[in-house]
């Protein structure tokens, strides 16, 4: 089945501080976002990649990736204002045909093949997968400012991205996420799917 990566770069740069979105800001010699999409670029089982960047700055962004020479870039379309928005667009923007498709952060540039070719290998048996880091701090609940509980670290992980799913899947999760009169989130959309958990052996070597 094909599969498609996913950049959400869509963020406007305001918590950052700045005028130009972090995703064009220079990181390690090229812009953040490059390192992303030169990430899936190279990922042997991805077979192409759909950036969607602010809309203000979408055509910048088209220009800096053009000068890569990025052969697997399908190409780069605005974003929404929130992230669930920018997803939604994405899903929009590949149609009909079933698909997995990797949804990836700009902002973790540092995505290796490892991980990207896990997320990829899980999709051949699960339909909803994510990158699943384990913590290494120790996590308390809190309730009105008190500490209520403290669960073990071992049943706790850090999400991360990618997250993967059939095209189908996360339509329908945003679907539902859409009919649902409470505030939406990311995590309320892939909370309508089950997802299966992908861990980086470099993250568990480094617990």
């Amino acid at each position: 089945m094909r599969t498609v990566a996913v950049v959400l770069a869509g963020g406007s740069g305001e918590r950052f501080g700045t005028s130009v979105p972090k995703q064009l800001l220079p990181f390690a010699g090229r812009p953040l976002l490059e390192h992303s999409v030169a990430a899936f670029d190279e990922a042997p089982a991805v077979d192409s990649v759909l950036v969607v960047m602010a809309a203000s700055h979408a055509g910048q962004a088209r220009e800096v990736l053009a000068a890569g020479g990025y052969r697997k870039l399908a190409g780069v379309i605005p974003g929404g204002m929130t992230r669930v928005e920018s997803t939604r667009r994405a899903i929009g923007e590949l149609g009909d045909g079933e698909c997995d498709v990797l949804f990836h952060d700009a902002a973790r540039p540092l995505v290796d093949q490892q991980i990207i070719a896990a997320c990829v290998t899980a999709l051949a048996e699960h339909r909803a997968v994510g990158v699943a880091v384990p913590s290494s701090d120790t996590i308390a609940l809190v309730s009105e400012g008190i500490m209520v509980a403290m669960p073990r670290r071992d049943s706790l992980v850090r999400l991360q991205t990618p997250q993967g799913f059939r095209l189908s899947i996360i339509r329908r999760a945003h679907e539902l996420a859409a009919a649902d009169t409470r505030p939406t989130t990311a995590g309320s959309c892939c909370a309508t799917c089950p997802m299966s958990a992908c861990t980086s052996s470099r993250a568990m070597s480094a617990t």
